[in-house]
């Protein structure tokens, strides 16, 4: 499963303990094959005594099968990342541990039959690189993507994001960018950003010093598409500073979606 990695076995008493590594929130599946390949044995474990933990605390899991864990047989479970400055690995571990085991609630009434389904849902893709370092970050996070610098003459960069799955016209899209400004320098305002999106003017922004200046602005009609989507920042160079520094520290679009 994308997002999870197995990372080793502890032998306890009787079965192994296994070490789940979770880097995306969403929902997993980890079958009895997966265990085993990573050389994790549960073949013959009570079902009703697995449990799953994390952070000291009973996760609910959902399992297949009944009697004995074995070929065939997963487990399912809703895990979430973390969000600190340094890592995004949640650790989860699987036992063998009535006290701990805890299952997920099943619904098992029928849907109304007059309900119409959605025809799409509200989904936000956000870019976020940390590739650079900055100590004097305003907004908490040191970590940004780019650092963008001009002196008198105007500069651009250029990212890339997706919106898979968009369903155009069924809902507005928005974009979101977070920008902070690196300098702080007699001359006021310090900051003139430009915002395009696929070659159209989306905002503009002047602000002065080191401050966080986040971004909301919704898409103009047509111009979001599904995939290759250009987000494109000038720094026109024009404030009367000697330079003008901006981070880029994450972007996102956040759109309608299908159910695919």
């Amino acid at each position: 499963q994308a997002g999870a990695e197995l990372m080793g076995a502890r032998p306890p008493a009787t079965f192994a303990v296994a070490e789940l590594s979770v880097d995306r929130t969403g929902l997993y599946r980890l079958t009895y094959e997966a265990l085993l390949n990573a050389g994790i044995d549960l073949k013959g474990a009570p079902v009703g005594q697995l449990a799953l933990v994390n952070q000291g605390r009973s996760v609910p899991i959902f399992v297949s099968s009944s009697g004995k864990f074995g070929p065939g047989a997963y487990i399912e479970f809703y895990g979430e990342a973390l969000d600190t400055l340094y890592s995004k690995t949640n650790v989860y571990v699987l036992r063998v541990d009535q006290s701990l085991a805890s299952r997920v609630a099943v619904d098992g009434k029928a849907p109304d039959k007059k309900a119409q389904a959605a025809g799409h849902y509200i989904e936000t893709n956000t870019v976020e690189r940390d590739l650079a370092y900055h100590f004097a970050s305003p907004n908490g996070d040191p970590w940004m993507d780019t650092r963008m610098m001009v002196y008198t003459q105007p500069g651009e960069w250029t990212f890339q994001i997706d919106a898979e799955g968009y369903v155009s016209d069924a809902a507005p899209a928005t974009l979101d960018v977070g920008l902070w400004g690196l300098t702080d320098l007699p001359s006021d305002p310090d900051h003139h950003v430009v915002v395009l999106f696929n070659n159209v003017q989306v905002a503009e922004m002047v602000f002065d010093g080191n401050t966080d200046q986040p971004l909301t602005v919704a898409l103009p009609a047509g111009a979001l598409k599904s995939s290759g989507n250009a987000l494109t920042l000038r720094l026109p160079g024009d404030t009367g500073a000697t330079y003008d520094i901006v981070a880029l520290d994450k972007y996102s679009v956040t759109y309608p979606r299908a159910f695919v």
